[in-house]
């Protein structure tokens, strides 16, 4: 330091005849040398040009101004989990002769006069007997209070546990004596020895009240007298009435703007909080500092997801799957994106997900997505899906009285269970010998249990349904299929005689036959089987007469169209109902129809997406496909 500021109250003093000095008498000394620890300190006149009075002895103190050291700003990365951190935060820090926390000790004894006189005019034996309010004219008959005049009447008290160095207030109530005669105006000299302090107090009140004084004064010795003496000016007995004296060391006071009190660590929020330390000093005085807390985010966000699987149909065949992903953050997420296709194609797609969050951090993760192959299903009847019941024109019956339907599977994910209704039987092949006609549908189901479904009807008809000609000789229509070119088969009409040769097993050139007109005993839910032209059979003579008619018709209206379709279905056979199935120019699905009734009018499409559709109408053997517009 340049200089070292000295309060040498004593030293003035006594230079000046005994008269106190000012509370705030400072001199100003330079440094002539700085000595080891333990060494002794020079000091000289800071100038010549000023005369200073020196003293050998007495009581000097050292009372610099304080000094406040701001603290450092403060960074910290937020606790795991939470958009915040708990910061321990410095204060500042403070060099002063001041105390800024804790609770002062009182000092004075009896102070409230509780006691009567005890511990006053210990220094000498001036006091007056102490007396309640009411004697002096106050209002309250129990509360002691002192007096001080010109009996003469002193309080005085030697107080210890002084900290030399300290600043100490000294607070205590007063008033006048209010029953007459009474002085306009008393008062008492306040002094405390070590030319510690020296003031004067006086009231001039007309009605009873007590109000407050406080000065603030620094220890120059561990003990100090406390003396309370009329001043000069008036006279008698009715003087300053006092109470509640208290000596205490002064406390400074330390907050922040952060929590108000003397310690701002605490939980701050991600972000820079600006912090503001206040400071009052013993002497009155007010310092500040600013200081910055920053809590900083690196935690990046967490992603939540799981793998999905999708049989081939779900979610309008992969193009509405809802991936479930969601992601959390410590403080919260700016958004979350990915890389996810409109329509995921069969097979495993790996989306990769990316999260950010409002501070910036970044995470990815990435999730599969499996969409099941397409089952299918081929559903084959045996040896013919039309069983022909009783006797016609006195022949019969013919033909086998039971089916055996087989299917075949694949695609999906093999193994597969199946499942048959009616029935309920559990086997790839059912042998059924139905009273009458019924569909029967197999559902298969892969490992991963996705089900697919297809149905095959077997009928069971009249014989007579059989006959192709009357003229003359009842003659049954027969399927004949040539060895060695099964896939040119052949209508015939032969007479009942004939039947048994076509029609028993093992029968050379004839194993393959069967009753009714040549027909497709496999159906499939594989589209382009589906769509495939059926075999091209030869008519060597009409299974009908030529009046009756045997086309299955379709017709759509409005075709095309901007809203729905009206498709209406006619058939000369009114009994067995039709299977519908709308597919889109892709080859996807986009409806099924089970048993319609033939003559009835279906209305659809309202919802479908303008473009081509394909109408496949089956009922029985019959099939016929028509080309739909939506607009």
């Amino acid at each position: 330091s340049s200089s070292i500021f000295v309060q040498d109250l004593d030293c003035f003093s006594r230079v000046n005849n005994g008269a106190p000095p000012p509370a705030n008498l400072y001199v100003s000394y330079a440094i002539v040398n700085t000595p080891a620890i333990g060494g002794a300190l020079t000091i000289t006149p800071y100038s010549n040009d000023i005369c200073f009075a020196f003293c050998v002895g007495g009581t000097i103190v050292f009372n610099p101004p304080p000094v406040v050291n701001c603290p450092e700003n403060v960074t910290q990365t937020a606790d795991a989990g939470v958009c915040n951190a708990l910061v321990t935060v410095p204060g500042p820090a403070i060099i002063s002769n001041c105390t800024y926390s804790g609770v002062a000790t009182e000092l004075v004894s009896n102070g409230s006069f509780s006691a009567q006189a005890a511990n006053w005019n210990n220094c000498e034996n001036l006091v007056e007997a102490i007396y309640v309010e009411t004697v002096y004219g106050g209002s309250d008959a129990t509360n002691l209070v002192a007096e001080v005049d010109h009996q003469p009447v002193t309080l005085c008290q030697n107080i210890n546990g002084f900290v030399i160095g300290k600043t100490y207030q000294l607070k205590f109530k007063a008033t006048r004596r209010t029953q007459t005669p009474t002085p306009a105006t008393v008062g008492a000299i306040i002094t405390i020895d070590g030319a510690a302090l020296n003031t004067t107090v006086s009231r001039s009140n007309t009605t009873w009240g007590f109000t407050d004084e406080t000065f603030t004064f620094v220890a120059t010795q561990t003990t100090h007298q406390l003396k309370m003496v009329p001043t000069v000016g008036w006279g008698g007995t009715y003087g300053l009435i006092v109470d509640d004296i208290s000596i205490k060391e002064k406390i400074g006071s330390i907050t922040n703007s952060f929590n108000n009190t003397s310690d701002a660590s605490g939980t701050y929020p991600v972000g820079t909080t600006n912090v503001v330390w206040t400071i009052v000093h013993c002497d009155g005085t007010v310092a500040t500092c600013n200081q910055t807390v920053t809590v900083t985010d690196n935690e990046p966000p967490v992603i939540h997801l799981e793998n999905q699987f999708r049989c081939f149909e779900a979610d309008n065949y992969g193009c509405a799957i809802n991936l479930g992903v969601t992601a959390t953050d410590n403080c919260a997420v700016l958004s979350l994106t990915s890389d996810a296709p409109a329509c995921f194609p069969v097979g495993t797609t790996n989306v990769i997900w990316t999260a950010t969050d409002v501070n910036g951090n970044v995470s990815t993760a990435t999730q599969t997505v499996t969409r099941n192959p397409e089952i299918n299903i081929t559903l084959c009847a045996g040896p013919t899906d039309i069983i022909y019941a009783g006797t016609a024109g006195g022949y019969g019956p013919f033909g086998p009285t039971s089916v055996t339907i087989s299917s075949s599977a694949s695609g999906g994910t093999p193994d597969y269970t199946y499942s048959w209704s009616p029935g309920g039987e559990t086997t790839p092949s059912i042998t059924v010998s139905p009273a009458a006609t019924t569909i029967y549908t197999l559902t298969v189901t892969d490992s991963k249990g996705c089900t697919r479904t297809m149905s095959k009807t077997i009928q069971v008809l009249p014989l007579s349904s059989a006959i192709c000609s009357v003229n003359g000789n009842i003659k049954f229509s027969v399927c004949h299929v040539p060895p060695g070119n099964p896939a040119n088969p052949q209508n015939i009409c032969i007479s009942p005689n004939a039947l048994n040769a076509h029609l028993t097993s093992g029968s050379n050139g004839h194993k393959n036959c069967y009753l009714g007109p040549c027909r497709d005993f496999c159906v499939s839910t594989n589209s382009e089987q589906s769509f495939a032209p059926r075999v091209t059979y030869t008519k060597i003579e009409p299974v009908f007469d030529e009046n009756e008619t045997t086309e299955l018709t379709v017709t759509a209206s409005p075709n095309p169209s901007a809203s729905s379709f009206r498709l209406q279905i006619e058939s000369p056979d009114k009994q067995t109902p039709a299977t519908i199935r709308v597919i889109d120019a892709m080859g996807k699905p986009a409806q099924v129809f089970s048993k319609v009734a033939i003559g009835s009018t279906l209305q659809f499409g309202n919802t479908y997406k303008s473009g081509i559709y394909l109408v496949e109408v089956l009922q029985g053997n019959e099939r016929k496909v028509l080309k739909l517009i939506k607009l």
